[in-house]
């Protein structure tokens, strides 16, 4: 210990020391806070005592502490005020540390005037005020308060000119009554507000006094018995004279006492002046402490660390410069030491935070000493403080340079001048896989693959070395024998003196830039691939009308055929092949048509069991024989607004793919049901919108997918298959599919665990219901009525014979044109019989569309049903279906076309 600190510490600890302090205190409180807080703390339940001031400062620092010791001792503490200034005790209760909102509410404590007390009945009566008291305490006792606590501003009262002589034999009255009744209070009076006469009496009437926060026992009190009595007043003189022998006796010992503390501040003075001299001298501030944690000393250099003036620390608290979080462990650590005489930091020096007076923390190194003194056994702290804030932020700047350092996503590598390495970052060892212990010392070569030159090593070596930066890349090889590409820069540092000490070299890894080249070799193929696609798409859709012509007149007249077949003809069974292998052919030409352009959706109720069921067909006939398939249907049938067309080509895509995952074999599962999608799905899935939906999940035995597909597997042209096997397109076109229908889809996989598909399809209002009923016997089993007439206009012979057929063999008449123009003819010849137009929207010469307008204008509530082979990309049958016409797609079965034309007949 520094020979300047051992002289402060024992200057500062000697008694006069202790003398000096109550000389200061005197300016203010005789006591201390804790003193004076201590000194009420002493007051016990039968105490009455008075209170005579100067100010309304000096009750409020009676008043507060008073009331707060009660709250704590769990008593009933009742404050009556001057009622025209309630709102200056209340602020006074609150900045003391009192949350007097929730103490009030909570009945802790009540706040009165002295109109509500003294005067509830208009005039003062000793009594009824000591019957209200009474009561008072009864009721808290009820409540379970030890006792009742009161503090009373009673100034206000005497000062209206109430009579005085009452309120002395109320006082007078409560000492009697007090050592019967649980409570204790304080009664008080501002000297400067009432007559000496008036406070003379007040003092004669209790038994203990505070002034100027001196606390004591009052010798002048009078007890009630000789203060009621008739001859009180000689009673009352000679205990006056008797007490003031007393006090002249005390104040001659008090001069002599003071005269020794003259002599006594006089020698502390010549001793504060030397160690001033040596504390000026010392880059440290000086601060010391009693066991209480009350501020004794400070020198100046602590005033500039914490922003205060002496006048301002001294006899405070330390907690004003010890931030919050510090002094719960300070207070514990004070009690400790003094209890057990153990302390973690008592002469080590140690780094922390102060609290400085604008609030701010400070970071500090600190040393702390003891000191006994002799006389008391006393203990003082002194501590020896220095501010740390410009070392705190050099030091943060170079954690910060280090943490960047470690941090980089670039690799960082630092050699000395022969290229050994010294430093190499995480990233490095996060690259190449060696441990930070396998590469100090080594030499970078140890990376090398041979695929750098030596040609460019030592160009490389000439550059730096010589003061310049090299920047080229290296083909290097990690611990695990894995090759990478990395982008270099390596350039000198020097030390203060321009001297070459180390070469710094910051590397990135570039092998993913590199794969670019191969990358879009890949691209290119995926879009030679796309433009095949896209070739077959136009082929499709340009064949489509055709196609879809033939297709018609091969599932017509197989209709028709089976039409006339008895239900036990073998032939049925050729005939029900027939239709299945033509229905196929039309869901492939849907399914080439998908590639070259969207489709809009026919959405109707559709039962979702229905619609598994129908696809059913097609599913099974994809399954090989080493894959069980497995349909499981939902007993609630759930109706979703839905195209089945886009519906089935959803399960045909999915049944497709778990297929092509189960390469050996396995089990392929369907199943249907009825799904919630809440606040809960949503935020564990990341997609959804409230409400229930049909839930389709196609789930296989097969590869499984990894994360990082699953990530792609919706995105087009991504496939897991060779090259050759799959387009990429299958899921990307069932994604679009089902945003078609509102609805969401995603995949549950892991390698090896096989995947589950689930499909969610908005369920449909409960009114709608699925179309369930059967068209072709409905169709068929119904005769048209009043002989109607129909003409047909269709340039395909095949069709259009096949619908004459299938119109007469069911009561129509028919009439039949060629094309566009032909119709036309035909309705000008029997314009006046027809019921229907049948036309089919492309023909040589004139459209259907165009042959429909002219004669509209002729015969404007003639109805019409347009037919078309031709994508919907070349015809848009929304266009029909806004003016409320019927439009058919080829190829259809002979019952649609009938249906359509009753209903339109009907309309």
């Amino acid at each position: 210990m520094p020979m300047w600190w051992t002289l402060v510490s024992e200057s500062l600890m000697k008694e006069d020391f202790c003398l000096s302090k109550s000389r200061n205190a005197m300016k203010n409180n005789v006591l201390s806070e804790n003193e004076l807080i201590e000194a009420l703390g002493k007051f016990n339940i039968h105490d009455h005592i008075c209170q005579i001031c100067d100010t309304q400062e000096e009750q409020l620092e009676i008043a507060v502490p008073f009331i707060k010791i009660g709250l704590e001792r769990g008593e009933k503490c009742i404050y009556v005020v001057d009622y025209q200034a309630s709102q200056v005790p209340i602020n006074a209760l609150q900045n003391g540390g009192i949350d007097v909102k929730n103490v009030l509410k909570a009945g802790t404590l009540s706040i009165f005037d002295k109109k509500q007390v003294y005067l509830n009945q208009g005039n003062f009566d000793p009594d009824k005020t000591i019957q209200y008291w009474q009561k008072i305490i009864a009721s808290a006792k009820m409540e379970g308060f030890n006792a009742l606590r009161v503090v009373s501003e009673a100034t206000g009262l005497l000062a209206g000119n109430h009579n005085i002589e009452k309120f002395i034999e109320y006082e007078a009255m409560l000492n009697c009554y007090f050592p019967g009744i649980d409570a204790v209070a304080i009664c008080q009076y501002n000297r400067k507000q009432l007559p000496p006469e008036v406070i003379a009496n007040i003092i004669h009437t209790h038994p203990k006094i505070i002034y100027r926060g001196l606390v004591c026992d009052n010798f002048y009190y009078v007890p009630p018995d000789e203060l009621l009595k008739p001859n009180q007043k000689a009673l009352e003189v000679d205990r006056f004279l008797g007490n003031i022998y007393t006090h002249e006796r005390n104040n001659i010992a008090l001069n002599r006492e003071n005269t020794r503390r003259k002599y006594a501040e006089e020698e502390l003075k010549l001793q504060e002046e030397k160690i001033s001299a040596i504390l000026k001298s010392v880059g440290e501030g000086i601060i010391t402490i009693n066991q209480d944690s009350v501020i004794q000393f400070v020198n100046q250099e602590l005033c500039n660390i914490f922003g205060y003036s002496k006048n301002e620390i001294i006899n405070q608290k330390l907690e004003i410069l010890i931030p919050q979080k510090y002094r719960d462990d300070h207070h514990k650590g004070i009690e400790n030491y003094i209890k057990q005489g153990k302390a973690k930091i008592l002469g080590k020096r140690v780094e922390l935070e102060g609290l400085q007076k604008n609030g701010k923390a400070v970071p500090i190194d600190l040393r702390i000493e003891e000191t006994i003194v002799e006389k008391g056994g006393q203990r003082f702290f002194t501590a020896a403080i220095r501010d740390i804030s410009d070392r705190k932020q050099k030091d943060e700047q170079i954690k910060m340079l280090f943490q960047a350092v470690e941090q980089s996503a670039s690799c960082i590598v630092i050699t000395d001048t022969n290229g050994n390495i010294e430093y190499v970052n995480p990233k490095f060892n996060e690259i190449t896989g060696y441990t930070l212990d396998e590469v100090i010392g080594q030499n970078p070569r140890f990376l090398k693959t041979g695929k750098t030159t030596d040609e460019e090593y030592q160009h490389l070596w000439k550059t730096i070395t010589h003061g310049g930066t090299w920047q080229g890349e290296f083909y290097n090889k990690k611990k695990n024998g894995e090759y990478y590409w990395e982008l270099a820069q390596i350039t000198p540092m020097r030390n203060q003196e321009g001297v070459i000490t180390n070469f710094l070299a910051i590397k990135e890894d570039i092998t993913d830039i590199k794969r670019t080249e191969k990358e879009r070799t890949e691209l290119r193929e995926q879009l030679f691939h796309a433009q095949k696609l896209e070739s077959v798409g136009r082929l499709a859709s340009g064949v489509a009308h055709d196609f879809n012509n033939i297709l018609t007149g091969i599932i017509g007249y197989a209709n028709l055929s089976q039409l006339e077949l008895q239900d036990d003809d073998p032939v049925r069974e050729y005939i029900h092949k027939i239709l299945s292998t033509a229905e196929k052919a039309a869901t492939l030409t849907q399914s080439m048509l998908t590639f070259s352009r969207k489709q809009s959706i026919n959405a109707r109720p559709e039962n979702m069991n229905t619609i598994i069921k129908n696809a059913e067909i097609f599913t099974t006939m994809l399954m090989r024989e080493d894959i069980e398939y497995i349909l499981t249907l939902s007993d609630t049938n759930p109706v979703v607004m839905a195209d089945n067309t886009k519906i089935e080509q959803v399960i045909m895509n999915l049944v497709s793919n778990a297929r092509d995952a189960m390469p050996d074999g396995g089990k392929l599962m369907i199943t249907t049901g009825i799904a919630e999608i809440n606040d809960e799905f949503i935020k564990s899935r990341g997609f959804g919108t409230k409400g229930n939906y049909a839930l389709i999940s196609v789930s296989d035995t097969g590869t499984g997918i990894d994360e990082e597909q699953k990530e792609k597997i919706f995105d087009p042209f991504f496939t897991t298959k060779p090259v050759g096997k799959g387009t990429g397109l299958g899921l990307s076109i069932v994604y679009g599919i089902i945003k078609q229908h509102e609805g969401f889809i995603d995949v549950q996989s892991k390698c090896g665990k096989g995947s589950t598909f689930n499909v969610y399809l908005p369920l449909a209002t409960s009114k709608i219901k699925a179309q369930e009923r059967n068209f072709i016997q409905e169709a068929f089993t119904t005769r048209a009525s009043d002989n109607k007439t129909i003409l047909i206009a269709e340039d395909d012979e095949s069709v259009r014979y096949l619908i004459k057929k299938s119109l007469e063999k069911f009561g129509y008449t028919v009439v039949i044109a060629r094309d566009g123009k032909d119709a036309i003819d035909k309705f000008m010849e029997h314009k006046d019989n027809l019921d229907l137009l049948i036309l089919d929207v492309k023909m040589p010469g004139k459209n259907g569309k165009e042959a429909y307008d002219e004669m509209k204008k002729i015969r404007p509530e003639l109805k019409a049903i347009f037919l078309s082979g031709y994508s919907e990309d070349i015809v848009d049958s929304n266009i029909f279906r806004k003016e409320g016409l019927s439009f058919i797609q080829k190829p259809f079965l002979p019952a649609k076309l009938l249906e359509n034309v009753r209903c339109a007949l009907m309309q």
